[in-house]
């Protein structure tokens, strides 16, 4: 599976800072986390189809997740009296209806029920991830129904419903939004989408840095970036210094000057 530039985890970033794709191609850093990720993440899917769960492979704290995760699943079609009609898991979506380019994401958990899709993911970590606006899912809602929509089939009258699931907070949140709804925030992604890959094109100078906490935690530039840099030492007053360094705020009189940018599209 071709690994996509504007991935789905990392929307918030390239989005919010679309200069970040210049670190797109230095190495992952896998940790002892990544690792106890992956594992519960494999628990939780086999929890999904009953598979039985041992301790020889799985800590307690994995299997009474996992339990968690299929519980709260489950709980949504019951308490919405939504009738399941299929569902699957590690559901590969094509993103290239939203993103522009080729390019496959993952998503944990997809149900397709009657006048409903609820997208759910799964997240054994510690820190508290907020499901209101979450781009990630909502780039893999936005991309999947867009891609069923080219096969004629119509979603006018459903409610797309996210699912964020924290056993380890005792947590899972729901955010629900209707056609109209769905169709602003595809519209809102793909022109953060052609904006980043157009800005992938210019001289860095001319690229867009904007460090905050949601670009930078996960970013693979984090720690090198001189924008990341500049905005940590403005808070000792003393970023004016690196000012040239920090990258700036590009306008789109730029875009459109710039030879490769599509400029009617991207003023959509």
């Amino acid at each position: 599976m071709k690994h996509a530039k504007l991935a789905p985890s990392g929307a918030e970033r390239w989005v919010n800072c679309p200069g970040s794709l210049i670190f797109n191609d230095l190495p992952a850093k896998e940790t002892v986390y990544s690792k106890e990720g992956t594992l519960a993440h494999e628990a939780a899917e086999k929890a999904l189809y009953n598979a039985p769960l041992n301790n020889d492979t799985y800590s307690d704290d994995m299997i009474a997740g996992a339990q968690f995760y299929k519980k709260a699943i489950d709980d949504f079609w019951t308490n919405y009296h939504i009738k399941l009609n299929v569902w699957e898991t590690e559901k590969a979506v094509e993103l290239q209806p939203i993103t522009t380019e080729k390019g496959m994401g993952r998503v944990d958990y997809i149900g397709i029920g009657e006048n409903c899709i609820l997208i759910a993911d799964y997240k054994f970590g510690m820190e508290k991830v907020e499901v209101t606006d979450n781009l990630q899912l909502w780039l893999y809602m936005a991309a999947y129904v867009t891609g069923k929509q080219k096969e004629h089939i119509s979603f006018k009258d459903y409610i797309f419903a996210i699912m964020i699931v924290q056993p380890r907070l005792n947590s899972f949140e729901i955010q629900v939004k209707n056609y109209r709804e769905l169709a602003e925030i595809a519209r809102f992604l793909n022109v953060a989408a052609k904006r980043a890959l157009i800005e992938e094109k210019l001289p860095i100078e001319y690229r867009t840095f904007y460090p905050c906490k949601k670009c930078c935690q996960y970013c693979k530039g984090s720690g090198q970036c001189a924008a990341e840099a500049s905005q940590n030492l403005s808070y000792v007053g003393i970023a004016e210094k690196f000012k040239d360094r920090a990258g700036s705020y590009i306008c789109r009189d730029l875009i459109e000057k710039h030879p490769h940018a599509d400029t009617h599209n991207s003023q959509k």
